[in-house]
């Protein structure tokens, strides 16, 4: 058991030296997406839409963030002076929170509306980057 313990503590510690450390961003980020996951799930619920193959897909999108943070770490950490792992993370931060503000106004939650244009207009951007991305 001892081994296995051992073996656990190496790759956790071996995961938070490849997000680039547990530091605020790091905790930010996890703490948002858990927040975002929760209020996506509640929101399905109360529109009567859950449903677990959209759950999965959210747990899989969220792990390529994190694996997308890794990877900005690594270049962080061969470019320190250009802040990769902070332009993701940041990016990705407020990613999230768009998407709890999302969900919340799924819920039934009143949103300001400067804050819903910007949501829409994000979304319109959004679109048109699949468009985009289809067309090609």
């Amino acid at each position: 058991m001892a081994i296995l313990t051992k073996i656990c503590a190496y790759f956790v510690a071996f995961l938070i030296w490849l997000i680039g450390g547990f530091d605020t961003l790091a905790k930010v980020l996890i703490g948002l997406m858990l927040i975002d996951y929760a209020s996506g799930v509640y929101a399905g619920y109360k529109l009567k839409n859950l449903n677990s193959k959209r759950a999965y897909k959210g747990i899989e999108k969220k792990l390529w963030i994190l694996a997308l943070l890794c990877g900005a770490s690594l270049m962080h950490k061969l470019v320190p002076s250009i802040g990769f792992r902070s332009l993701v993370g940041i990016f990705y931060c407020a990613t999230e929170l768009l998407s709890i503000v999302e969900n919340a106004a799924k819920a039934g939650v009143p949103i300001p509306k400067k804050l819903k244009k910007a949501l829409e207009q994000l979304k319109e951007e959004d679109k048109e980057e699949e468009i985009k991305k289809s067309s090609h």
